[in-house]
């Protein structure tokens, strides 16, 4: 029985985030808020762009956001972050050229 728990636990910390490489250069990070109802979607937001930033500063580049999505939280439904970026070279003509949107929760 504990071991039926153990995975079970294991499971679900596994869900909460992930990043996966999509191509040479793209990577796509998802996480989830276990809170049914009561989750925070700005916590998770910050949480994946900090996770996303630490990756590319690791490799001594810079994570180029492609697109966002976000779902709420409301009863009996998790709120959740997706972020899809590029880890470019900080003198590549596209990081330079890419700017912050501001995502539209925010003004």
């Amino acid at each position: 029985m504990k071991t039926i728990i153990a995975a079970f636990a294991f499971l679900l910390l596994g869900c909460a985030s992930s990043i996966k490489q999509i191509s040479s250069d793209t990577y796509i990070i998802s996480k989830s808020d276990y809170s049914p109802g009561v989750g925070r979607s700005s916590s998770l937001r910050s949480a994946v762009l900090a996770e996303a930033h630490a990756m590319a500063v690791e490799q001594g580049k810079v994570a180029v956001p492609i697109s966002v999505r976000s779902t709420p939280a409301y009863p009996f439904h998790l709120a959740s972050f997706e972020y899809q970026f590029r880890v470019l070279d900080k003198n590549d003509p596209e990081a330079i050229r890419a700017s912050q949107v501001p995502f539209p929760d925010e003004k």
